[in-house]
């Protein structure tokens, strides 16, 4: 969808930063909606360069890197994202940067987050998901014994277990709805 088609042309040429940041926002929703994640996060950059203070762009900017794999980038965006205080306790985009975090093998700060979202949200049955992908994530990257890894896989495969226990059969897993 182009800007022009969709009727956006006039916010994309306001002199307000703002307004042209909102634009840019829906746009890249759009693109991002549809799968289309480099578009999407060329979008949310260049709505961030005409609001630094776009938090939602700098947030989706992050999942869409994330989603490209550049989990260096996701973090620092989805950093920048949290300063703003209504995001900063975004449990979505506390779990992307968990998620980048393991994908990048700094696991202790990906525990870190996975595990005090588990201490303080003890019914959301995503956190099982999240320590399931963190118990695999140490299993794979250890050197330590054999028993040592199988109690870590055990401790993955319990997680996995009650996630696909308690989730409704229609919920898509947490990690795959963020990144």
């Amino acid at each position: 969808m182009t800007a022009s088609r969709s009727g956006w042309t006039p916010l994309l040429r306001s002199d307000d930063p703002r307004a042209r940041a909102d634009a840019l926002f829906v746009l890249g929703m759009l693109r991002l909606r549809a799968d289309d994640d480099a578009e999407a996060a060329g979008i949310f950059r260049t709505a961030t360069q005409e609001d630094p203070e776009h938090a939602e762009s700098w947030a989706n900017l992050g999942l869409a890197l994330g989603r490209m794999r550049d989990f260096t980038g996701a973090l620092e965006a989805l950093a920048r994202a949290q300063r703003d205080p209504q995001l900063a306790a975004d449990r979505d985009l506390q779990r992307a940067r968990a998620s980048a975090f393991v994908s990048l093998g700094q696991l202790p700060r990906a525990a870190a987050i996975y595990e005090r979202l588990a201490k303080e949200h003890p019914a959301d049955i995503a956190c099982d998901f999240d320590l399931a992908t963190l118990a695999e994530a140490r299993a794979n990257a250890t050197r330590a014994d054999f028993p040592t890894r199988e109690l870590l896989l055990s401790d993955a495969a319990r997680h996995y277990r009650a996630y696909l226990r308690d989730a409704p059969k229609d919920q898509v897993a947490p990690r795959e709805r963020a990144m």
